[in-house]
């Protein structure tokens, strides 16, 4: 990493303040109006005096906005031209969370403080939401183990009237977020409170992070109880659970 006392001349696109660290601060820079799209990052850990850049293996994208996570410290999120990525080593290695997101600026980040939710604002594409409960708690720990489930937020049932009565509700998401350290077919089972099958779900993981979404439902389509499930995630030779609590509906 270079360290400079002195920033480049560019368009300043972020300043902030760490909350975690006294004295450091983090700028993002765009060159877009002179049609230089390298990305400008850098950080400082003495009130500006000096400068280290933290764009390292980020791709050639207009840096919009840094963020830093207000829970784990050395969590740094940026959105540029193309997307979104994440860093939990203060800038040194970078990871994208694009996934799903469609291919478009991303001019404003936010971790709600609440609900632990990346709010990404996107020029033309509206918001969307990302649960950074699993990056907030993703330890080095974790990272050592081939497979490791992550705890699965509560969820409140939305149960479906007839379609002749609109507006129809959102059907309900659990999401279950698990990390792999090698790829291949995962099986997720899902049991009621008395042990009882109720949903068998096969996906292929990918390594790192993963999130699957089921919808509270049976395998023959049926609408769940309220309740407690466990959820059994299986890869390999490797097995790991984790409960959701499924609360009545309204």
């Amino acid at each position: 990493m270079k360290v400079s006392a002195a920033l480049p001349r560019k368009w300043v696109s972020r300043v902030i303040a760490s909350e975690h660290e006294l004295g450091t601060v983090y700028v993002s820079m765009t060159g877009y109006r002179e049609d230089d799209f390298r990305s400008y990052l850098f950080r400082s850990g003495d009130f500006g005096q000096t400068w280290t850049s933290i764009s390292n293996n980020l791709p050639a994208e207009s840096i919009n906005v840094v963020r830093e996570d207000p829970k784990r410290a050395g969590a740094l999120y940026v959105g540029t031209d193309a997307g979104i990525y994440v860093s939990l080593d203060r800038g040194a290695t970078w990871h994208s969370l694009c996934a799903d997101l469609p291919t478009t600026p991303v001019h404003d980040l936010v971790v709600h403080p609440r609900e632990d939710e990346l709010i990404a604002v996107t020029h033309g594409r509206s918001l969307f939401l990302l649960d950074v409960r699993p990056i907030q708690a993703l330890s080095d720990e974790i990272r050592g183990v081939d497979f490791h489930a992550f705890d699965i937020r509560p969820v409140r049932l939305t149960w479906q009237v007839p379609r002749e009565v609109p507006p129809y509700p959102p059907p309900a998401r659990v999401r279950i977020h698990y990390w792999m350290k090698t790829p291949g077919p995962v099986t997720i089972a899902v049991r009621d409170a008395d042990g009882r099958p109720v949903r068998t779900i096969i996906a292929q993981g990918v390594s790192g992070i993963n999130r699957l979404t089921w919808d509270a439902r049976t395998d023959e389509g049926r609408e769940v109880a309220p309740g407690n499930y466990r959820v059994d995630l299986a890869a390999g030779k490797s097995r790991v659970s984790a409960t959701v609590i499924l609360r009545p509906g309204f």
